[in-house]
């Protein structure tokens, strides 16, 4: 596994997010109309606003199922790592998503202590 997989839990729920605000603005600006001195201007069209909210409802749906499948694959990965201090280490970082001085102090360590043995085991695991 490298860190570039390792990561792809991180983007694919970021990227959830940047679609789920998308909705939430497309439902903002569809509450709260646009007016120009020059013209008034309600919004789009009721129906180009509805066929824009069904496919990033679609799109969004299609991300969680990513995630999911993803988490998945992931934590049945870290799971299979058989040093518990890397287990935690691989599973708050790569699935909690938390940074490494919450790892550290969660495991009373330091930052660096905590980054160094994540990057040493993936290291010796591509090696192999």
């Amino acid at each position: 596994m490298t860190k570039e997989r390792l990561s792809q839990l991180y983007y694919i729920t970021k990227e959830l997010r940047m679609w789920e605000d998308e909705l939430e603005g497309l439902s903002t600006r569809a509450r709260h109309p646009i007016d120009t001195p020059r013209q008034k201007v309600t919004s789009d069209t009721t129906g180009s606003v509805a066929t824009r909210r069904t496919n990033l409802e679609h799109m969004i749906a299609h991300k969680r199922a990513d995630l999911e499948k993803e988490k998945s694959e992931l934590t049945a990965y870290i799971v299979g790592i058989e040093d518990s201090y890397i287990r935690q280490i691989m599973y708050m970082r790569h699935v909690k998503m938390y940074t490494w001085h919450k790892i550290a102090v969660e495991l009373n360590g330091t930052p660096d202590q905590v980054r160094k043995a994540h990057d040493r085991f993936l290291k010796r695991r591509n090696d192999d």
